[in-house]
């Protein structure tokens, strides 16, 4: 759990997000790009005001942990892993036509973001409502940023010199 929990770590998290980033800088998506940009920054913001607005006090660590700085809840690895593993997975779900592709990165996503919320439980520095709240909050930053996400597709010409035809102008078989 120690290591399924560095997943949602904001080193982790930083160094896997400017990858991406930079992987659709260089494919030319840029859209995808500045959501993604949004998302992460969007987070800690979110993360670290929630905080400080609820301070919430941490459980007890188990396992002999050092208890992390911060007040509780939300879980910011929860949220932060959902945020980036999960805008991650709705940008390459609809950009993706295979199906078996598309079902592995939506499982390998759900795994790891449950791995991840379920480590800061096992290891005694959230409640399980840090974590719920950290997904639920998540969910809803998600869903609004992906509200400005358009399939970024090379734009297939007009056909020229066809005129369309009335279907009563057709003669019958």
């Amino acid at each position: 759990m120690a290591y399924t929990t560095q997943l949602g770590a904001i080193v982790a998290l930083s160094f896997l997000s400017a990858g991406v980033i930079l992987g659709f800088l260089f494919l030319k998506l840029k859209r995808a790009a500045a959501l993604m940009t949004a998302n992460m920054v969007g987070a800690w913001i979110l993360n670290d005001s929630l905080k400080i607005l609820f301070h919430r006090i941490r459980p007890e660590p188990f396992f002999g942990i050092p208890p992390p700085g911060d007040y509780g809840f939300p879980s910011g690895h929860s949220l932060c892993s959902f945020c980036f593993y999960g805008m991650i997975t709705a940008m390459f779900v609809v950009r993706i036509r295979n199906r078996a592709a598309r079902s592995v990165i939506v499982t390998a996503a759900i795994l790891i973001i449950t791995g991840v919320g379920l480590s800061r439980v096992y290891l005694g520095v959230h409640y399980p409502t840090d974590v719920l709240g950290g997904w639920s909050i998540a969910l809803c930053w998600i869903s609004f940023l992906l509200m400005f996400d358009r399939r970024e597709e090379p734009q297939v010409p007009r056909a020229t010199g066809i005129e369309p035809v009335a279907i009563d102008a057709l003669e019958p078989l």
